[in-house]
């Protein structure tokens, strides 16, 4: 299980369009039936709606037809004979050739079109629930299973789980910063080859000893705060605050100096000191 630092970056180039801050955006992410959808780019949040990439999900709902009119700056859903008409700009959609209003334009980011998730699922008689606390759009419809050609598995709704765990367990009164801090150096543990592959044998890791506090007291099965679980999606989906860091300390309370004399320091957030 790798960072996913493309997919944020793309999102984070595209969301610039708008003027939005988008690295205070928290990576949006999007399941159907239980599984995260592969997207070329992120979804985002616009004005109160989930905007979703149409392509990305309409094949993954398995969509008869999708195409692309340049001269009307248009992008049409076929599905079962119907067929669903977006363009660009406008809060406008033609359903089998009929009007209806959008909650929000059409928009084209980086490349892609992006319209608001509710009005496309509405088309494919899917419903939709937003996962505030993991920040993720999660489709349902019945009797679909989607191909596994659409299915993202380079991380797993556990990764996300642990991650926010150690985060809040180790970074919980920091700011936003130290708590993303934290989860890079999980993540860059995970790149490494001195250490385990994935989020919960990195934080778990015994090799040369209890490597994290909370694992010790038990305070690593603490619930996470929403902001834990957003700080740490930004760490697993690539935002990185202290380059390659393996370790961290308190060194106003620490009592085993190892990290202080053998690792080089490289910085500091809040009470916490990232060394190499």
């Amino acid at each position: 299980m790798k960072p996913k630092r493309l997919l944020f970056y793309v999102a984070v180039v595209g969301l610039s369009l708008f003027g939005m801050n988008a690295k205070a955006q928290t990576p949006l992410d999007i399941k159907l039936n239980g599984s995260y959808i592969k997207t070329a780019s992120q979804g985002f949040i616009e004005e109160g709606s989930e905007m979703v990439p149409v392509r990305c999900i309409s094949e993954a709902f398995g969509c008869d037809e999708i195409k692309w009119n340049e001269k009307e700056r248009a992008v049409s859903v076929e599905e079962n004979g119907e067929i669903l008409v977006f363009y660009i700009d406008k809060d406008k959609a033609l359903v089998n050739g009929k009007w209806e209003k959008m909650p929000n334009e059409a928009k084209i980011v980086d490349g892609r079109t992006y319209v608001g998730v509710r009005f496309l699922s509405d088309f494919f008689d899917a419903d939709v629930n937003w996962n505030g606390l993991t920040h993720t759009v999660e489709l349902s419809k019945k009797g679909f299973t989607p191909k596994n050609e659409h299915i993202d598995d380079s991380y797993t709704s556990a990764d996300l789980e642990w991650l926010a765990k150690i985060v809040h367990a180790e970074a919980g009164g920091e700011p936003n910063k130290g708590k993303i801090a934290v989860g890079n150096v999980v993540m860059n543990r995970i790149e490494s080859n001195d250490f385990p592959d994935t989020v919960y044998d990195v934080v778990f890791d015994r090799k040369y000893g209890v490597q994290f506090t909370p694992v010790a007291n038990g305070a690593i099965y603490n619930n996470p705060s929403r902001d834990s679980y957003h700080s740490a999606k930004k760490a697993l989906f690539g935002e990185n605050v202290v380059g390659k860091s393996l370790y961290f300390c308190n060194t106003a309370i620490s009592t085993n100096f190892w990290i202080v004399n053998n690792r080089p320091f490289f910085t500091q957030i809040g009470k916490h000191s990232f060394y190499l």
